[in-house]
């Protein structure tokens, strides 16, 4: 889990508006991975969407598979 929500000391930062939940199970046959974007509101999550970063988790989710392949 991560957020952009809190300053060192869980001190509440002005202008965060997600927390990210990420998780990796194992499966039969290889690994289930979630990632979970949780907004303040339906404006922030328009605005986290607006700059891209709906498309990211999935551009994340890719390297982390390249890089696995490679272990």
């Amino acid at each position: 889990m991560f957020t952009d929500a809190l300053l060192p000391g869980y001190r509440p930062r002005d202008g965060g508006f997600f927390t990210a939940f990420v998780t990796m199970e194992p499966v039969k046959g290889g690994t289930k991975y979630t990632a979970i974007a949780v907004h303040k509101d339906e404006a922030g999550r328009k605005t986290h969407e607006e700059m891209g970063f709906h498309s990211g988790w999935g551009t994340a989710l890719d390297q982390l598979v390249a890089y696995a392949k490679t272990m």
